[in-house]
């Protein structure tokens, strides 16, 4: 996760990315008269600008990862480039996009950043620098084959830094989740492998119930969006956890109905019990060498022991 250190109230994160990549055009279209035919470059590394080509010379601006820049010329180890503004920077660490592997280079470093961001739970500067360097392969190289994964990638990201705004001590507002770019994922890419991650991601949107133990009908209710996922992309890469989940939220309704009490409906727990272990025995046969198999089994042991599934929830 990449939510540690942001604010409730912030940008959305695929505003900043249209933000950022809006930019970097205008700064290519704004360039002086004098500037000839200037290379489009993008920096892969944060860098400083200079006023002049010296390190020793005032710092006029930051150039973040991901941002494009138009190469003017270059003195020495310093390139002359223009983003907003005229200035110099060291000629290390950007990516001229005619490259043959631009696009490659760039996955590379976009995942080295998405794993950094991972591995030691920094801000979500460094998320966000994996967002933007996997939409610049989408944005300009849509026919190299790794389009269609980094723009899945730039998704879920943003999608896992716009959770950190809605999730709150107060609940959960997934409601109030976009997703738009797992939505480009899904319509330009369907009945492809990365769609169907996009849309299993897009379920949090549905999931909206904060209180189980006094709305029990949204336990099944959930389940049931799991359920319809599973129905659309049987032979996606989520489809087992899909189908685990079903199960799962059928065991919790079990337990939610068997708890003692005047609000006690043994009917439809034992209703709820057959349909959970029917996904069981669903995952067990189509998804035999899955971890999730593993995990139903555990699932229909705890049933069949009358374990509580799910009391945390309730």
């Amino acid at each position: 996760m990449y939510t540690r250190a942001i604010p409730f109230r912030r940008l959305p994160v695929y505003g900043l990315l249209l933000l950022l990549m809006a930019g970097a055009r205008l700064a290519a279209q704004a360039l002086p008269a004098s500037a000839g035919h200037p290379v489009r470059e993008l920096a892969l590394v944060t860098s400083k600008m200079y006023v002049g080509p010296d390190a020793g010379s005032s710092v006029i601006a930051m150039v973040r990862p991901g941002q494009e820049v138009a190469v003017l010329g270059y003195s020495g180890k310093f390139a002359h480039v223009f983003v907003h503004a005229s200035g110099w920077v060291r000629n290390q660490g950007f990516l001229a996009l005619n490259n043959p592997q631009a696009a490659q280079i760039l996955f590379g470093a976009a995942w080295m950043r998405e794993q950094r961001a991972e591995r030691y739970a920094l801000e979500g500067q460094t998320a966000r620098n994996a967002a933007l360097l996997y939409y610049r392969i989408w944005d300009d190289f849509r026919a190299s084959p790794l389009a269609a994964e980094a723009l899945y990638r730039a998704g879920a990201i943003a999608w896992q830094l716009e959770r950190g705004e809605y999730n709150t001590p107060r609940g959960k507002y997934n409601y109030m989740l976009k997703g738009r770019l797992l939505r480009k994922v899904r319509g330009n890419y369907s009945h492809t492998p990365w769609a169907a991650r996009a849309a299993y991601l897009l379920l949090q949107r549905k999931l909206n119930c904060n209180h189980w133990s006094r709305h029990r009908h949204c336990i099944v209710k959930e389940g049931h969006v799991y359920r319809d996922y599973y129905q659309n992309y049987k032979t996606g890469p989520r489809a087992a956890a899909a189908a685990y989940q079903t199960a799962w939220h059928y065991a919790v309704a079990v337990t939610a109905y068997s708890r003692p009490g005047r609000r006690q409906k043994l009917n439809r727990a034992n209703h709820y019990r057959r349909k959970a272990e029917k996904w069981i025995a669903r995952i067990e046969q189509q998804f035999p060498d899955s971890e999730w198999a593993s995990e139903a089994a555990f699932l229909n042991f705890r049933l069949s022991q009358q374990m509580p599934v799910g009391l945390k929830h309730l």
